[in-house]
């Protein structure tokens, strides 16, 4: 029997990797994002396991790609393994890791993070967190919108003052996002629809 299809097997994890990585190349989202915060070596790894369609990926030059590296926000590591540490261990290690560091780039985007996962609407961001971090999601009691209970949980992590999730004063929707509004408008594309995108694709520092 074949392998199925990464779009089949796991469509909301499909969808979140291959839309955050786009979104950077396309300007949506800080341009080291497109780096999932890995080093080359592991993002190439992940790639190729993950969309073996691809055939042999091209690398970048490892100074542009340590130039998008040093970008990295401070909050973006202990973000992303705050994400990892909850995994529900349905996926493979490597690709829940992968999925935890797409979410934590997403996560300094400037629109809902939902729309930086390149998902249909909060639902489909919903049913990610608690398919793939089942153990974090259940303690979104309050139902708070995704980022800004991720970054809560951080605050709360690193024993400091809470913080505004990066991006998000610069949301037309900002005051009702931060009252802890669940209500996000969302659209009927399927999520399957990836767009993949090849490491060595862009480049370096300066596209835009």
């Amino acid at each position: 029997m074949s392998t199925p299809p990464a779009c089949l097997a796991h469509p909301l994890l499909d969808r979140a990797m291959a839309g955050v990585m786009k979104g950077a190349q396309d300007g949506d989202l800080p341009l080291w994002a497109w780096t999932l915060g890995l080093p080359q070596a592991e993002l190439v790894l992940l790639v190729q396991s993950w969309f073996p369609e691809l055939g042999v990926l091209e690398r970048m030059p490892e100074v542009q790609y340590a130039a998008l590296q040093r970008s990295v926000p401070e909050d973006f590591h202990p973000l992303a393994s705050l994400l990892a540490a909850a995994s529900s261990g349905i996926a493979p290690e490597r690709h829940t890791r992968g999925l935890a560091h797409a979410v934590a780039a997403a996560c300094f985007g400037e629109r809902h993070l939902w729309q930086d996962l390149d998902l249909a609407d909060r639902e489909s961001l919903s049913g990610l967190m608690h398919t793939y971090f089942g153990a974090l999601a259940s303690r979104n009691t309050r139902r708070l919108r995704w980022k800004w209970f991720l970054f809560g949980e951080l605050d709360t992590r690193l024993g400091r003052s809470p913080t505004v999730p990066a991006g998000c004063r610069k949301c037309e929707e900002f005051e009702r996002c931060s009252d802890g509004a669940v209500h996000e408008p969302g659209c009927s594309r399927n999520p399957c629809e990836v767009v993949m995108v090849r490491p060595g694709y862009l480049k370096g520092p300066d596209h835009h």
